[in-house]
């Protein structure tokens, strides 16, 4: 049995640490800004926590499952495509600026458009991962999912919510260390007593091979993977903050660094998947129960953190969105009253997604594929822009809201979840190629 009540006294330790930071903003550039320009380890972390999220847990476990080592090369190549992509898409300020044009002290006429695509991006990842723990604590913990989803909301509204930017980079980066620490200590631990040898001899005996699938099954799986992080990075507001509150020359070597961290990361799990596959075959069931018993512990742990994480940077996202937009409307930028209806907002919210993820949460695997083709298709426009140097926003809102609505269409009626996201993708690619062939909302 899992005491799901420590996560409970870990999350209170948490808040007490950090009870003199939290709500304690005056302005919204407090709440938005680190108050100086960060540097190289601070925006390492800055930006490693935009990736430790759901899916940094989700993907290894389901790709070694069904791949075998081929999760090895996926795992490992996806950050290395992405940093290339990100990596002209934040060395170039005016680029970043088109991008990102939300700085406090820049005048804008009006509010983007395509703010409202990174506040969906932002609340789809909050229900997906609100949605999880409800998961977690139905069918593993056996406990109320409301009462789950509540005590975890609430905790991530106190530390994320309130805590603004100095939550999400500080918890955050707490949480990494914790994460980082225990996962390659249990990984080591576990390695060292069982033997790699054997545990390699095992794995390849028990799946019939090291390398599962054919290739074109892992080409979907790797194709899947990328332009699901390509999307939810690039249509993250808390991912273009972090990047903008990096100091510009050590802009790259922290996306350097966070990204291989990720990989890093992401490797790890794929050889804890190998060794709880090879046991789970090899062990008897009572020892397997005890061997389990503590990583199940440590997982679990594990997975509420980077839940947590996923969570609080999407809340982070969308109550830094409220404020642009409502800022617009004000005649005093920054005012206290503001940052209060944002707190409000952010209670609202996080209610309203509470209560819709403990509805939806049981039927996840229905909905869950057009968030899919949501990401796939949010993310191609940034690679036109990657070989073009400039971003267009009307195009941008055009091509998302069109893949938004066929997104509808392959959630009703592709029933291979590996084949929606290249297929959004591959879409994504002709409409933009028809909008800049005949220069449709070019700016």
């Amino acid at each position: 049995m899992i005491d799901w009540y420590l996560l409970i006294f870990i999350a209170f330790t948490l808040v007490i640490l950090f009870l003199e930071k939290i709500g304690s903003h005056r302005t919204i550039y407090d709440y938005m800004n680190p108050g100086k320009e960060m540097g190289l380890s601070e925006g390492t972390y800055s930006l490693l926590t935009q990736f430790l999220s759901g899916a940094t847990f989700l993907f290894p476990f389901i790709l070694t499952e069904k791949g075998g080592l081929s999760s090895f090369f996926i795992l490992s190549t996806v950050p290395f495509l992405l940093y290339f992509l990100l990596v002209k898409l934040t060395s170039s300020q005016e680029l970043l600026n088109q991008v990102f044009p939300f700085q406090l002290d820049i005048s804008m006429k009006a509010t983007p458009y395509y703010l409202l695509i990174f506040a969906f991006s932002s609340l789809g990842s909050f229900l997906i991962h609100t949605s999880l723990v409800a998961i977690i604590f139905r069918d593993l913990f056996h406990h109320s999912p409301i009462l789950g989803v509540f005590l975890f909301l609430s905790f991530g509204f106190i530390l994320f919510g309130l805590g603004g930017n100095y939550g999400v980079n500080k918890i955050g980066t707490l949480l990494s260390f914790a994460i980082f620490f225990v996962v390659s200590f249990t990984a080591l631990t576990l390695y060292l007593r069982t033997g790699i040898g054997l545990v390699y001899e095992q794995f390849n005996y028990y799946l019939n091979g090291i390398f599962t699938g054919g290739f074109t099954e892992n080409g979907l799986f790797f194709l899947t993977f990328l332009f699901i992080m390509l999307g939810h990075t690039l249509t993250s507001f808390s991912f273009w903050s972090s990047i903008n509150n990096v100091k510009s020359n050590h802009r790259l070597s922290a996306l350097r660094f966070s990204l291989f961290s990720w990989a890093a990361l992401s490797l790890a799990f794929a050889v804890l998947t190998i060794y709880i596959v090879v046991q789970s075959k090899a062990l008897p069931l009572s020892q397997l129960v005890q061997i389990n018993g503590l990583l199940s512990h440590i997982i679990i742990y594990i997975v509420i953190a980077m839940l947590a994480i996923g969570t609080g940077h999407s809340l982070y996202s969308l109550v830094s969105l409220f404020l642009y937009a409502k800022s617009r409307q004000q005649t005093q930028l920054g005012s206290h009253q503001l940052l209060k209806q944002a707190y409000l907002a952010g209670i609202i919210l996080s209610i309203m997604t509470g209560f819709s993820a403990v509805w939806l949460s049981p039927n996840i695997k229905a909905w869950l594929p057009y968030f899919v083709s949501f990401f796939s298709s949010a993310g191609v426009p940034f690679i036109f822009a990657y070989f073009k140097g400039s971003f267009h926003q009307k195009q941008y809102n055009l091509i998302v809201g069109l893949m938004g609505i066929t997104g509808l269409w392959m959630n009703a009626s592709i029933d291979n979840i590996w084949v929606i996201a290249p297929i959004s993708a591959l879409l994504s690619f002709i409409v933009q190629m028809i909008v800049s062939r005949f220069k449709i909302f070019q700016t």
